[in-house]
């Protein structure tokens, strides 16, 4: 019945479960925010959202490299990435639907909103698609011999302003 292995089918339960967990969290932690006149805006919370998406991806670098050769990690890698990527789904998605809904007009909200998911459905189809034809060796070899000093550079700098206007909202 049971297994000592680990069955991969298993982890497509992560996500929910995380999903469910930290919801009302998140929920409180915004209507607290409210309540003390303190809540971040819009564009906050959805840069709060790239930014976790972003650390889900460098945790998963992080824990190919200590794959090595072999590429054998534990599955904490993969949970602790589903639960950061959950996270940022959660700041993201309903903000973002939010904002397709205050920012159309009355008689496009419905169209809007549908074009959101269209947008979702074609960037998980174009991800699939990068993934299936991706050369290994070079992802493999990790983000930072893949970028020349030009684009590492665009990318800190990028994380720096990003950083910077987290932490100006925060003191505000």
């Amino acid at each position: 019945l049971a297994s000592p292995r680990h069955v991969a089918d298993m982890q497509q339960a992560v996500n929910p479960f995380f999903i469910v967990l930290f919801t009302p969290i998140l929920v409180w932690l915004w209507s607290l925010l409210r309540k003390r006149g303190k809540e971040p805006s819009t564009p906050i919370k959805l840069s709060a959202g790239m930014l976790l998406t972003a650390v889900a991806f460098a945790v998963m670098m992080f824990a190919g490299r200590l794959g090595g050769d072999v590429g054998k990690v534990s599955v904490s890698w993969l949970i602790l990435s589903y639960a950061i990527i959950t996270l940022a789904e959660i700041c993201l998605s309903p903000m973002g639907l939010s904002l397709a809904n205050k920012l159309s007009p009355p008689r496009m909200r419905g169209f809007m909103m549908g074009c959101w998911f269209a947008a979702t459905s074609i960037g998980k189809y174009l991800a699939g698609f990068i993934e299936k034809n991706a050369d290994p060796h070079h992802i493999l070899q990790g983000m930072g011999e893949l970028l020349d000093d030009k684009q590492k550079a665009w990318v800190k700098n990028s994380l720096k302003k990003e950083l910077l206007m987290l932490k100006s909202y925060a003191q505000s």
